[in-house]
This record gives structure tokens, sequence and C-alpha cells, in this order.
């Protein structure tokens, strides 16, 4: 694929750089990752940035220009060979810090809200299970907010992400039927499915008698533990003790979480093909005409590497999970990510 019918365009603070950049490098994923990319310009090229200033990535194949990355300038590194500026997003202020408050009655979405305005991010799209209320969570400092928004994500069957306009999203973990597509023979590079082995099952534990977060006895110690129904420890079978689990809702819809994860790493795929600039964890993908026994999916998208280099060329690295089988496909007429390449 030639880099003449590609645009890269960089602001780092004031200034707009769209013919400067020798290469970049630009890395996604899932929380608690956090979003980088990494630009190169040559030396005699002024770069005036600073850490700390307002930065955002934009990529152009010739179809429009996408965003993909919202942020703030991360450091700047000086050398003979040019100037490397990496740009990190809201994902590096929410692992920067490390809260101390306990949050009362609150449902999930309203305790992530909480955690994401303390780092000062602003919340985007939010999916999450029905609308659990949490007697009481208690942030540990052992833990950064990044962390903790990861757990309570898991707890409602979601996954966060630092969106493109690095605004933080909760995605759903059984998100429904593919909603882009990749065609075989046409973009990809290389297609790498494998197989794993069940991993052994968990079950979270909780610690309250109480059947409602409203109910008075909601904070006392329960005599018998709180599994949802899940099956005695055993080699095969591990106890997760998490004491801010306090009601059988709360556990039941955190275990099915759990279950979800387990059976969907049973099936995962590594992938590299043409640059595809609107790809991002969390999309569901379908990979349409593949040979032989290759699974079209649905995958679960979880990390992706977008990068451009006069010598390389331009690709995308994308790995994931399976999304589930009794997803429905795309039909034959989706637009999918690439347009009119399908």
């Amino acid at each position: 694929m030639s880099l003449a019918a590609q645009s890269i365009s960089v602001t780092l603070g004031n200034l707009l750089y769209d013919t400067h950049v020798a290469s970049l490098s630009v890395d996604l994923g899932v929380l608690p990752a956090v979003n980088h990319a990494h630009c190169v310009f040559p030396l005699d090229v002024p770069v005036e940035a600073a850490p700390g200033d307002e930065a955002a990535l934009e990529l152009d194949i010739g179809d429009g220009a996408t965003k993909i990355l919202t942020g703030q300038v991360e450091t700047v590194t000086r050398l003979f060979s040019g100037t490397r500026v990496t740009i990190a997003d809201a994902g590096a202020k929410l692992a920067g810090l490390r809260p101390s408050a306990t949050y009362q009655s609150q449902t999930l979405r309203a305790t992530i809200t909480a955690l994401a305005n303390e780092a000062g991010v602003s919340m985007g799209r939010v999916a999450l299970a029905a609308p659990t209320q949490f007697p009481n969570y208690v942030c540990h400092q052992q833990r950064t907010i990044t962390e903790h928004i990861k757990e309570l994500a898991r707890i409602g069957n979601g996954m966060a992400v630092v969106d493109e306009d690095g605004k933080l999203s909760i995605l759903s973990r059984t998100p429904g039927p593919a909603d882009s597509a990749l065609r075989y023979g046409r973009e990809f590079l290389e297609y790498e499915m494998r197989d794993t082995p069940v991993p052994s099952s968990r079950v979270l534990v909780g610690n309250g008698p109480a059947g409602a977060a409203a109910d008075p006895n909601v904070f006392r110690h329960s005599t018998e533990p709180l599994t949802g129904g899940g099956d005695d420890p055993s080699p095969g079978n591990l106890w997760d003790p998490r004491p801010a689990l306090r009601t059988g809702d709360l556990v039941r819809q955190a275990n099915t979480e759990i279950n979800t994860r387990r059976n969907s790493r049973t099936k995962q795929l590594k992938a590299n093909c043409w640059l595809v600039p609107t790809l991002r964890p969390g999309a569901v993908l379908e990979i349409q005409d593949l040979p032989g026994p290759l699974s079209k999916g649905p995958w679960l998208i979880t990390e992706v590497t977008h990068s451009i280099d006069m010598n390389a060329g331009s690709r995308t690295r994308f790995s994931g999970v399976y999304a589930g089988g009794d997803l429905a496909g795309l039909l034959s007429s989706a637009a999918g990510l690439i347009g009119g390449l399908l």
C-alpha cells in the first residue's frame, strides 16, 4: 500500500503537522492499558511541543479523516535521527491517581462516573448490565482509578476503553451481532486463530446475608458463602473472595461476566492487515470469505496497533477473543469498516 494515498494529521498544542510525520505507531487496548501514539518527525522539522500540551491524531486513507486518539503530550525525545513525540490519552490520567473514596448506595455507572470525574475524565458511551446498586464500595489505594474502573466494569459484564475523543466508555462484553467486517484475500496479510484449553472455573464469593442493597442487614457478615449457586471449591473450581459483593444480584451478575470471559478466551485471534484506521478495541468484527476451517468469528477486538513507516509500509495488527457462537453475522451488503473495499 502506498504512503501517497495516506495522510497523517498530528496536532500538538496550537500547531498542526499534516505532512511532516516520518513514522507513526499507535497502540490501543482495553483498560488498564493506556493508549499511546508514537510520532517521529525529521530532525529539520521544528517541534515546539512540551509534556502536558493538548494533542490529537487523525489518519486518512482516502475515504475521509478518522480520529484515532485525543490526549496530551507525554514525552518529547530529541535524537540525531529526529524528534519522537509520545501522546497518551485519558487512560494516563486514570492510571496516575489512587483514590481513597467510599461510595455508598451507588449504581455501577454512578461509581464509575465519580471515579472518572476525580481524574478529570469525561464519560462517553456506557453499556452495562442491569443498574445493580452497590451497598458500599471502598476504593483502597492499592489500586489506581483505572484498576477500580476495570473491576467495576467487569461486574457489570462490560469492558472499559478510552475512545477516540478521549472519553471513558464502558462497552458490553456481549455486544450482539458483528458491527463491521473485513474480507480475506484483499486486506489480510496474516491470520492466526488459536484454540486454547478451557481455563479453571472461578466463582466470585460475596459476603452478606441481605437480598437487596437497601436491606438494613446489608453490612452484616454472612455465616455462609454467597456464591450465587456456584459449586464448592476444588482444584478445577477456584473461589475468589470479593467482600464488596454483598447481595445475591451482585454475585450472580459478576459471575456471569467471569463465565463470559472464560468461555471467550478458548478461541483467540491474531491478525495483520493493511491499514484500517477505524478498527478499535471493543469492535465486533466478522471476517468474510475465509478458506477451509478458519472461523469468521464474530471476534471481540481487544488490542489494536496501527503503524505507518516509510520503509516497512502501513499495517494494522489486532487481536481479540471469540464473541459468541450465537451472534448473527453481517449481511452481505454490510458497509463494513472500509466502505467501498468490501
